[in-house]
């Protein structure tokens, strides 16, 4: 592990048991790849709510937030939960910020957050090379949301000047998902 001036803002307090069992986690999420996991998890679980949810409209309305390949319907007022997965593949001497825009067709932007990593704890100057940082962001989405095509765009950019930090072959951001909100 690399020295972190904020290592005592995680949830593990940096006490050595509690460290260890959290070094452990991070093992084997990362060993095991568990985050592609998610994704496939996450779908067919979802998949069964939404079964559910049709088989019984009366106890369960859906509020299911938008994930990869599904028409979603009834996020409006709600919140998106975004957790973005870094990896640093050397270090930096800018400190960068993340942001995370709900875009439609046209790219007006819906819903945004943006942030310094780990909720401003962990700026990209503070990065090792092959560290992976976890990184959570949450968009509100308006009441007056029309229904439409969106995407999911996230990016860097140095806040002194907002210029963005090029993103190989995608120009200054990158599309993490698009789905369709029906009415």
């Amino acid at each position: 592990m690399h020295p972190n001036p904020f290592i005592h803002t995680t949830t593990t307090g940096g006490g050595a048991l509690a460290c260890s069992a959290a070094i452990a986690a991070i093992n084997v999420t990362l060993r095991d790849r568990l985050w592609e996991q998610a994704a496939t998890k996450g779908d067919y679980i979802i998949s069964k709510l939404e079964s559910l949810a049709a088989q019984y409209p009366q106890i369960y309305e859906s509020t299911l937030a938008p994930h990869a390949s599904a028409g979603v319907s009834n996020v409006r007022s709600q919140t998106v939960m975004l957790t973005l997965y870094w990896q640093a593949v050397g270090e930096m001497d800018t400190d960068y910020t993340v942001f995370a825009h709900l875009v439609d067709g046209k790219g007006t932007v819906w819903g945004q957050h943006d942030s310094v990593p780990m909720n401003g704890t962990h700026p990209t100057t503070l990065w090792q090379p092959g560290e992976f940082v976890t990184d959570a962001h949450l968009l509100a989405l308006p009441p007056d949301l029309p229904p439409g095509d969106y995407a999911l765009e996230v990016g860097l950019y140095q806040v002194e000047t907002g210029l963005r930090l090029a993103v190989a072959g995608s120009g200054d951001k990158v599309t993490l998902d698009k789905f369709s909100l029906a009415r």
